[in-house]
């Protein structure tokens, strides 16, 4: 049996975009840094005039996700928000570094803030990495499969392999296809599988799999080995139904923590501003 490690697969288009982000979040970080370090002190309200600038921001970058649910209102293409949701959110990390600076914030309020900012800005990059990969990456799997009929379709795969080796053992008398079967192959058809590292792009575990029914070649004849053949035709197919899964999953799942993240983060910094804005007069 051969095996090679896992792969991540980077097209090249996603790279020039990956490159090109990165090397703007560092100018963003880079400029923040030099315009916090000879940003006038004596301007008292210059503190106020980022932070209320930061709370505005996160409430036009919350207004993506409205955008997203009224399809049909005239307001522009979804990619040119997306584009633009990216680089305003880019422009916080500017604000924010202007707004508090190098020290870490204390107090409740602010570090809840400060928390939840970074889950939402964390969540926020994986969110655009899963909705620039995933996507391509489901339509290069075949045919798109509804979500809602992933499970009954991997039970009808189960079904289907249980029943070729049930009828090979009846036509045959032989149980070696049916040990071979039981400890090597309805683990991998039995439920979801392997979705790290079909998310991660790793090819290898097909490979390992059909690895399994090619060792079984040797202790077959020539009936069993036309079972395995078909075996072969079902493990690729459970393969697709694992990684239609684990895209379409990861593409739901992470609003699940990016959207109420970024309601906890408005209500926190409007908090925290109406307080900044109460006690603004206090020694």
């Amino acid at each position: 049996m051969s095996s090679s490690g896992p792969t991540v697969i980077v097209s090249g288009p996603l790279r020039t975009r990956l490159i090109r982000n990165v090397l703007l979040f560092a100018v963003v970080v880079a400029l923040g840094f030099v315009a916090w370090r000879h940003l006038d002190r004596r301007l008292s309200g210059s503190t106020f005039a980022t932070g209320w600038a930061l709370l505005l921001l996160m409430f036009f970058l919350a207004a993506y996700g409205a955008k997203k649910k009224l399809p049909f209102l005239p307001l522009g293409k979804s990619s040119s928000w997306l584009q633009v949701h990216l680089y305003a959110g880019l422009l916080t990390i500017f604000l924010l570094m202007l707004h508090v600076g190098l020290r870490f914030p204390d107090g409740a309020v602010e570090l809840t803030l400060y928390f939840l900012y970074l889950g939402v800005a964390l969540s926020g990059v994986l969110g655009i990495v899963l909705d620039r990969t995933l996507p391509k990456r489901l339509r290069a799997a075949g045919e798109p499969i509804l979500f809602d009929r992933i499970p009954g379709m991997r039970r009808n795969v189960l079904d289907r392999a249980e029943a070729l080796v049930l009828g090979a053992v009846e036509s045959t008398g032989s149980v070696t296809l049916a040990e071979i079967y039981a400890s090597r192959l309805r683990p991998f058809f039995s439920g979801r599988r392997n979705e790290i590292a079909h998310l991660l792009g790793a090819g290898f575990i097909l490979a390992e799999v059909l690895d399994e029914v090619d060792d079984a070649y040797r202790y077959a004849d020539d009936a069993e080995k036309k079972v395995l053949d078909e075996l072969k035709i079902l493990v690729r197919e459970k393969n697709v139904l694992d990684a239609n899964h684990a895209f379409q999953w990861a593409l739901r799942t992470w609003l699940f923590v990016h959207v109420p993240l970024t309601g906890a983060l408005l209500i926190v910094a409007s908090t925290h501003a109406a307080l900044a804005y109460v006690f603004r007069g206090a020694p």
